[in-house]
């Protein structure tokens, strides 16, 4: 941080430059000497907000328990961060409008300063298959932390459903559980009898995700916990269908819903009924998915 802050001071005595952008809070320390550098807008982005995370995600969980967790431990010091650098920063930058409110509850000051910049992907690299793979079994993908923010608790429920339905499917996930899910998950798993249908891989490469997404038949994600997830652009960019929730960084792909099926978070059976009507019209979720890949390369690529 302070290392990263000497650089920029430099960069900024020996250019003439007007703009300091931020992410993560790595300038903090030349933030905080703002008021020497006048003629310079200071810009910072947040793409998870840690004091919502805190107040609507994980506001189930005891202090000393997010602090004693590993993969929690820092959301507190980040929120603190957060709020310092969203109150010192000219510009904020986030990733969906419906984010604004989020930020703005914990840090009221930045709603009239805060603006939005879209995620985009490379639709170059993310590229449908030449040709499409289906091997009957209906194969269903998430990508991303494995949490009950990340809506994975929703899913494990949606697989026992599709199954008391009488339809043949896995989920393959690309990701592990944290420290605080990881036992109820593997508990939930052995209580739904799902030991053989969900599936984990731990971390791949890009062009093995690649694979992974153009191998799948449907994309499910739910989340209260993102800015706009790179993953669902990514699926949509491999025109992948996608069932996804009406988070802000998920609408703003969509906002006239017409190729990515929404469902409240966590409303189990609004996404069986989406995976059901898939089985029922496949050429119709393939229009749609083609729909979102030409959405992706017009609008949100890099």
């Amino acid at each position: 941080m302070w290392k990263s802050s000497r650089i920029a001071q430099n960069i900024l005595r020996e250019q003439d430059a007007d703009v300091v952008h931020d992410t993560m809070g790595m300038l903090y320390p030349l933030f905080r000497k703002k008021n020497d550098y006048p003629q310079v807008r200071f810009v910072t982005s947040f793409f998870i907000l840690f004091g919502w995370r805190l107040s609507h995600v994980w506001n189930k969980y005891n202090t000393f328990r997010l602090l004693t967790a590993s993969s929690t431990a820092m959301m507190y010091p980040n929120r603190w961060l957060e709020r310092r650098m969203a109150q010192l920063a000219d510009h904020v930058v986030l990733q969906a409008p419906g984010l604004i409110d989020h930020l703005a509850s914990d840090v009221p000051s930045t709603r009239n300063k805060t603006h939005v910049i879209t995620n985009n992907v490379d639709a170059e690299f993310w590229t449908p298959s030449p040709q499409q793979v289906s091997n009957g079994q209906l194969n269903l993908l998430f990508v991303g932390g494995v949490d009950h923010s990340k809506g994975f608790f929703v899913l494990l429920d949606t697989m026992a459903e599709l199954r008391n339905r009488g339809v043949d499917a896995v989920l393959n996930v690309v990701g592990r559980p944290n420290s605080i899910a990881a036992k109820q998950i593997q508990e939930s798993i052995q209580r739904l009898s799902l030991e053989g249908t969900v599936r984990f891989q731990g971390r791949v490469n890009r062009e093995e995700l690649r694979e992974i997404y153009r191998s799948a038949d449907i994309f499910v994600y739910q989340t209260v916990n993102d800015g706009s997830p790179r993953v669902v652009l990514e699926a949509l960019a491999c025109e992948l269908p996608v069932i996804g929730s009406t988070h802000p960084g998920i609408e703003v792909l969509d906002s006239e819903k017409r190729f990515i099926a929404f469902s409240d978070f966590g409303d189990v059976k609004i996404i069986v009924e989406h995976v059901i009507d898939f089985l029922q019209n496949r050429e119709g979720w393939r229009q749609r998915a083609i729909l979102g890949r030409k959405t992706i390369e017009t609008e949100f690529t890099s």
